[in-house]
């Protein structure tokens, strides 16, 4: 089973569904999307600026989130 990767222009709601482990991740960032209801809106790409992420940050963070899906997937499928 392939597994779809989480990029910049994943909507933040999708991003959250995709792990339970995901919104540890995004909250380590001082991202609190969880509880914004304009999480459905707006991807990582779209909220950088307001952030002042650079493009190394959206990087890791997409790295990070990758990988706990990476493992999540392996583990299903065990």
């Amino acid at each position: 089973m392939s597994i779809n990767p989480i990029s910049k222009d994943t909507l933040m709601k999708d991003i959250l569904k995709s792990s339970p482990k995901a919104a540890e991740v995004l909250m380590e960032y001082g991202l609190i999307c969880l509880g914004c209801p304009h999480a459905g809106e707006h991807s990582l790409k779209e909220i950088k600026d307001d952030y002042g992420f650079s493009d190394k940050d959206i990087e890791d963070i997409l790295a990070r989130l990758n990988k706990i899906k990476e493992k999540e997937n392996k583990n299903d499928n065990k």
